[in-house]
């Protein structure tokens, strides 16, 4: 071969390693670039990093941030710490929010209740949660963290029917014996609480130099555009060239997740309710909890007619086949239903929740009327 040659077979791999590596690093440019649009929610320690992958591994998601410098808060925390009998509060963002701002009368009340009867009241309310997530969240309170409440109230919102359906029946992981051990996160898909990225991120941010750093961030974004696209081939060849509208339906939204509700679906309600039993089942047979409440709510869209599904219902059915240990405070029919009107709801939220004024006047109110009535009817 002629020197020639040699030159310029040289110089094409010095230009093609060059350029390889001029992608890789520009590839980690954007991972930085991306790092930051993250930078709000990724974890300021190991410690925190380590316990919320740990148990999003097992439901899903948790809470993004703790409301409180207990570490534990990312999956529940305290109300108010007083005496050896424990109420546990499971439920979604209606019990998750009394943490945050704006519901400090919701929370006062409960604090009140507390001190005043000498129990201890546990707030494990998470946004989005429902039947499935309850039970598996229940199962890791008692068996990690030595929780074993005496009552239980579980706000099943009404949403929890599309959630089932849509957000979770495709992900629960069972054991060999049929048993529910863990519902996979949303790591790929565009769905809510994708958390692969803020783990890998804050993994990155806390442990690597300056110079490590770009090629982590370099081979994590490699490393996710395969997985993601995989992913995704998969979907499609499960279910083929998808609309916009089938996309909505592939994706959960809000409006696929409300549609539950719009019309009876029987196959639907049926799966729900097959979700609730297997919850319901285990509960029956815990011998440290006397009384478990139920509470739903209606939406507002189940006042002007547009629902046609209302879980309050669905939840009636289910517990004819269950003891007196349980008791459903069904706020459609209940006494308080004359207070409910559409002015009690927040402006323009699809999710219907409650404004903090009315969360606290109805909402928690009743929650602590009927803690009382347990009481009185307990002597």
């Amino acid at each position: 071969m002629s020197n020639y040659k040699i030159k310029k077979t040289y110089y094409t791999i010095i230009l093609l390693v060059f350029n390889l590596f001029l992608i890789y690093f520009l590839i980690g440019a954007y991972g930085y670039l991306d790092s930051n649009k993250y930078r709000p929610y990724l974890f300021e320690s190991n410690e925190d990093l380590e316990f919320h992958y740990k148990y999003s591994n097992q439901l899903n998601h948790l809470r993004n941030r703790k409301f409180t410098g207990d570490l534990n808060s990312y999956l529940f925390n305290y109300i108010n710490k007083i005496g050896d009998e424990k109420i546990l509060l499971l439920g979604d963002s209606w019990f998750d929010q009394i943490n945050g701002n704006g519901y400090e009368k919701s929370l006062e009340e409960l604090i009140n209740y507390s001190k005043k009867n000498k129990k201890t009241i546990l707030n494990g309310g998470i946004s989005s949660y429902s039947p499935s997530l309850f039970f598996l969240q229940y199962k890791i309170l008692k068996n990690e963290f030595n929780i074993y409440p005496k009552i239980l109230v579980i706000h099943i919102d009404q949403t929890d029917l599309g959630d089932e359906n849509c957000r979770y029946k495709d992900k629960k992981i069972y054991d060999d014996q049929g048993n529910l051990n863990a519902i996979e996160r949303f790591d790929y898909d565009y769905q809510i609480f994708n958390g692969i990225k803020i783990y890998k991120y804050s993994d990155i941010k806390l442990n690597s130099n300056f110079f490590s750093k770009i090629f982590k961030l370099s081979n994590f974004t490699i490393e996710y555009f395969f997985k993601k696209n995989f992913y995704r081939i998969k979907q499609f060849n499960k279910n083929g060239w998808l609309n916009d509208e089938q996309r909505s339906f592939y994706k959960c939204r809000f409006k696929v997740i409300k549609s539950y509700l719009s019309e009876v679906k029987k196959k639907e309600n049926d799966y729900f309710q097959m979700v609730l039993k297997e919850f319901f089942d285990y509960l029956e047979k815990e011998n440290n909890i006397d009384k478990i409440i139920i509470t739903t709510f209606p939406h507002k869209n189940h006042l002007n007619g547009l629902y046609k599904t209302n879980v309050s219902t669905i939840i009636d059915e289910t517990l004819k086949d269950y003891s007196d240990k349980f008791y459903h405070l069904n706020f459609t029919i209940n006494d308080i239903n004359k207070k409910i009107n559409e002015n009690i709801y927040v402006e323009n939220d699809e999710a219907s929740h409650l404004t903090p004024n009315f969360h606290y006047e109805i909402f928690i109110k009743s929650i602590i009327n009927n803690l009382d009535n347990m009481l009185v009817n307990s002597f």
